[in-house]
């Protein structure tokens, strides 16, 4: 599939001196009357979007350094503007009319999600209701206002990629600042050192994406240049971009919203702190390689065997408790009812265990990944020896004692099976608990 993400900056970019001045009139930003203009006077930008989309899907997002809505806020009351989260959905409406071949979507995920660690979009929904005075009680994020703009353009080409690994990508990224002649300038530029440091670190892109960083300031649209990723992707892009706001923020209690720089920063001392996040990505990609590797093992192998697998494993726990309770006569249809009740576990874990404990515990430890999991197998079956206790009022007389040897001794080996997963769920909470307070330390502040 062929994706086109557009990120647009706002302050003086799709928000330049022309629409605010054609704006001044209203009073309030947001309503219609001032997103009408909106439209009017980015005509250019629009054909240009619109006439090289070429992809089965189109996504926009915010480039601008309103990255929260205290942000947001702050630079409209400022610049006299709406928000930013009106005038990108203004641009999805319209879009979607010029491009109906595509499907054409917001992704609003912001850098004060990943600071707060909201899921991605809150802040952003927030922020509308906010607006539309549905809600007023919301604790809003804050994130650091990295001026240089490389977290933000970091985050988001890696959530696109980690979301969309087999897709081709072009990530189009729209800025005013530009200062081709590296005269001194009230606004530095941004756009030549993102192109300078993209191509010096092409495996810091996504190698499904290809960078294009383009001028506009409400007028022509310049390309600055085009930049083919060449790195893997990162699946932590959220812990990394905080990463790399802590080679600027020690300490983010203390951070009062000033701006920062974190690309010259990185560039510091000959590249030392770029070289040291480098070799902490290339870790951490090990460490995601090898958990992956691991989970493919668990439960991604083919169902078949994976499921006969266990299916013996579960006759022979079944086996050794009927057994233990002095069932001898009953082993063999205990056996039976252990296979079968391992077989549907480990089929149910494959298809539904991963998705659903993903979406319950956020950070999985390796081992509750296997062991958590199969609760879903486990319960299901549970149900259906329990109904296997029952079978003996309806089949006839000689096959009564086995069938209830077989729901007994099933029930005996689901039970087992669930206290140890239920047990590896709690432990695995606690963990998670746990690596949520050391992210808060680090922090410094989740909520402002």
């Amino acid at each position: 599939m062929r994706i086109r993400v557009e990120s647009f900056d706002f302050d003086n970019c799709v928000f330049h001196p022309k629409y605010i001045k054609r704006i001044e009139q209203y009073d309030n930003k947001n309503n219609k009357e001032s997103l009408a203009p909106l439209i009017e006077e980015n005509q250019n930008l629009i054909e240009k979007v619109a006439g090289n989309a070429q992809a089965e899907q189109v996504i926009l997002m915010v480039g601008s350094n309103r990255q929260s809505f205290l942000c947001d806020y702050g630079n409209s009351e400022r610049n006299r503007t709406p928000s930013c989260f009106f005038a990108i959905n203004q641009l999805r409406r319209v879009f979607t009319e010029k491009i109906p071949y595509a499907s054409v979507k917001v992704d609003d995920y912001l850098l004060s999600d990943t600071y707060g660690r909201n899921p991605a979009g809150e802040n952003f929904s927030r922020a509308l209701e906010y607006y539309h005075n549905i809600s007023s009680d919301y604790e809003f994020s804050d994130c650091v206002f990295d001026d240089s703009k490389l977290t933000i353009l970091y985050a988001q080409m890696h959530k696109i990629a980690s979301e969309n690994p087999a897709a081709s990508i072009v990530y189009n990224f729209y800025d005013d600042r530009y200062n081709p002649t590296n005269k001194l300038s009230k606004d530095p530029d941004i756009l030549n050192k993102l192109a300078k440091f993209f191509n010096e670190n092409q495996d810091l892109i996504p190698n499904n994406i290809q960078l294009c960083l383009y001028h506009y300031a409400g007028e022509n649209i310049t390309t600055i240049d085009t930049i083919q990723g060449l790195g893997a992707i990162d699946y932590n892009y959220q812990e990394n971009v905080i990463e790399l706001a802590c080679y600027v923020v020690q300490d983010f209690r203390k951070y009062d919203g000033s701006l920062v720089d974190v690309l010259g920063c990185l560039l510091e001392n000959r590249g030392k702190k770029l070289a040291q996040f480098k070799k902490q990505h290339q870790t951490d990609k090990k460490e995601f390689d090898d958990r992956q590797v691991v989970a493919t093992s668990n439960y991604l192998s083919p169902t078949v065997p994976t499921a006969v697998m266990t299916g013996f494993q579960g006759a022979a726990y079944a086996m050794l408790a009927a057994g233990v309770v002095g069932f001898d006569k009953g082993i063999v249809g205990a056996a039976a009812a252990g296979f079968i009740s391992g077989v549907l576990s480990k089929t149910i874990e494959i298809y539904w265990g991963p998705n659903l404990l993903n979406n319950l515990i956020p950070s999985p430890s390796t081992t509750a990944i296997s062991i958590y999991s199969s609760m879903i197998g486990t319960g299901l079956t549970a149900i259906l020896d329990i109904g296997g206790l029952h079978l003996s009022k309806i089949l006839p007389t000689g096959h009564q004692d086995t069938q209830s040897m077989i729901g007994e001794h099933s029930v005996i080996y689901s039970s087992v099976l669930a206290g140890l997963s239920a047990y590896s769920f709690f432990k695995s909470r606690r963990h998670n608990e746990y690596v949520q307070s050391q992210h808060e330390n680090k922090l410094g502040f989740a909520k402002n």
